[in-house]
């Protein structure tokens, strides 16, 4: 869930720019600017409602809610009226990510650049990823004989397996540039095991 209580979608309204000074002129005035050029809808809380980008001809708007979507369109549409023409919109479903099966994110690479997620949608997904990874600490893992990961990080024997296997789920999961920032010490911790993450690594 967002902060507004809507199901986590991440989606981007496409929008065609027929008047590119009168857009960037208007999104200037009524919205936050960022360091990188874009645009943010900002709340009274200083929530991130949703991110807009301008380049070349295109308006990109991305959030994290279909709702925040329609709202974010209202906004846009209101603000530039016929500066801009409403083209298609991109769905990415968040839960289908996180339940993606281990691994694939190594053998597949997408076509497209991936979604740069608003800071608010990444914190979501990285706790949305560490909570599915943290339900299978119990589950049997074939390779080991079906011991689970609690049953090899409490012995000594089986906890350089332990320590592998989260080695292994975090190179695999920061192969994907949404998740590079991804911080596994929660799981270290949780399984009583010293740190020994990638980025303990000496440098090469």
């Amino acid at each position: 869930m967002n902060t507004s209580g809507d199901p986590l979608e991440l989606v981007t309204g496409h929008y065609r720019i027929r008047d590119r000074a009168r857009v960037v002129a208007i999104l200037g005035r009524e919205l936050e600017k960022n360091g990188d050029g874009s645009y943010s809808w900002v709340d009274g809380r200083g929530t991130s409602l949703a991110h807009m980008e301008v380049t070349g001809g295109k308006l990109r708007v991305r959030v994290n809610s279909r709702n925040r979507l329609k709202a974010a369109q209202q906004l846009v549409e209101a603000l530039l009226g016929d500066a801009i023409e409403r083209s298609l919109e991109a769905h990415e479903d968040v839960g289908q990510a996180v339940l993606a099966h281990q691994g694939k994110a190594g053998k597949t690479r997408p076509q497209s650049p991936p979604l740069e997620l608003p800071p608010e949608v990444a914190a979501q997904f990285h706790d949305a990823v560490l909570a599915k990874i943290h339900s299978t600490l119990n589950d049997p893992i074939p390779q080991f004989k079906g011991k689970t990961l609690r049953q090899l990080a409490r012995s000594v024997k089986g906890r350089p397996d332990a320590i592998s296997w989260l080695r292994e789920q975090e190179r695999i999961l920061k192969s994907n540039p949404q998740l590079a920032g991804l911080d596994m010490r929660p799981l270290w911790q949780e399984l009583a095991l010293p740190f020994q993450g990638l980025e303990t690594d000496p440098p090469r």
